[in-house]
């Protein structure tokens, strides 16, 4: 999930009761809701460093591990030498409830990521197979409404908090808004988006009118919508993939129903063969439409060659739904794409994922001096 989400969902956590447990019990969560995205800075080695490492070793179980007594330790150092000298009679953090805190933050992070169809390695260094989720879009509005609205009824009624949240619900207004600027099959569209804008109201209304929300029954409500959101999205993955599946004269290899935009009634499908990888859109209890397939070319042998080199070995951890595509690049020369049918809408594209092999005149590998080290560590 991207970090508005992650950060109301640590926000909820400590308005659901966390915040009570220690002093800076609120910073700690929303840190740790954030915490192990710091493998972004793996793009400072390169794309396909951060292609192996994002959603590596901070996102895994052992990584949380160490994660939590280190936001703890740092937490305390603040309590110590900033907070406490300035109010001396304020009760100190305390280090084993800023360490379960942090976890349950980082845990949470964790499990939002799970839900969608980028997936984690929670068993990172041990094991660095992916679990997916496939439940939610890596953007859901939907989510921001139950997290960001729970917060905005029971928070408290002064002017600096009603800008802050008027900036927050502003952002949000516009990309939901700029959503419909997007391909039909990628949208919401208008319906989605107008009932959207309707809940936001509903919201603005609840705080408008009833001025004394309990903050902490606000809060676990959202947790349980959230989770009975969850629920439903589990329902709708499963009702696509029987869709497709009943269509297919013969099962395939591997059936992925992946979430889109606003919408928990259309999902995209990819039905995964030796040869091709057939994609579809289909519109729980109406129809399904065929969108595009890709021919694999696993069989190729200048694919074959390529897979074998760095860029290769990191596109075959990475890709779920690994195709390729030998071309001709700008130059003239040929090249292999290794792409990944979850994030490609159109054959001959460079979408997120997609990964370049240059072939020399003879149709081996070139010689490639991109960043590529193999391990827990992108140096």
């Amino acid at each position: 999930m991207e970090n508005l989400c992650h950060t109301l969902a640590g926000a909820v956590l400590a308005r659901a009761g966390l915040d009570r447990t220690t002093p800076l019990a609120t910073a700690t969560l929303l840190v740790a809701s954030n915490m192990p995205d710091i493998d972004v800075f793996s793009l400072w080695w390169g794309d396909l460093a951060y292609l192996e490492h994002h959603r590596g070793v901070t996102h895994s179980l052992a990584g949380l591990l160490i994660e939590a007594p280190v936001l703890a330790g740092a937490v305390l150092a603040f309590d110590r030498l900033v907070r406490r000298p300035r109010k001396p009679d304020a009760p100190p953090a305390r280090f084993g409830r800023l360490a379960v805190v942090a976890l349950a933050g980082l845990f949470v992070h964790l499990l939002l990521d799970w839900t969608n169809n980028y997936g984690v390695r929670p068993l990172v260094p041990f094991d660095s197979a992916w679990w997916y989720g496939d439940l939610v879009f890596i953007v859901d509005p939907w989510m921001w409404l139950l997290l960001g609205g729970a917060l905005f009824v029971g928070a408290r009624r002064k002017w600096t908090a009603n800008i802050g949240w008027g900036l927050v619900f502003a952002a949000m207004s516009a990309a939901v808004a700029f959503s419909l600027a997007m391909p039909s099959q990628e949208s919401g569209g208008p319906g989605a988006v107008a009932i959207w804008f309707a809940l936001l109201s509903a919201v603005l209304t609840i705080r408008a009118r009833w001025r004394e929300i309990p903050a902490l029954g606000a809060a676990r409500l959202a947790i349980v919508a959230v989770v009975s959101y969850w629920c439903v999205l589990g329902i709708a993955n499963a009702a696509a993939l029987k869709a497709v599946q009943a269509g297919q004269e013969e099962p395939a290899a591997l059936t992925v129903a992946s979430p889109t935009l606003m919408r928990p009634d259309r999902w995209r499908v990819l039905s995964v063969r030796e040869s091709e990888v057939r994609s579809s859109q289909v519109y729980l209890g109406r129809e399904s439409i065929p969108l595009t397939a890709y021919r694999r070319n696993l069989d190729d042998p200048r694919v074959r060659a390529a897979l074998r080199t760095c860029p290769g070995s990191v596109a075959l951890a990475f890709n779920r739904v690994l195709y390729a595509e030998p071309r001709i690049a700008q130059d003239g020369t040929e090249e292999v794409a290794l792409r990944d049918a979850r994030f490609s809408r159109v054959p001959g594209g460079s979408d997120f994922a997609t990964t370049v092999v240059a072939l020399d005149p003879t149709g081996a590998p070139a010689t490639d001096d991109r960043p590529c080290r193999r391990g827990i560590w992108p140096w």
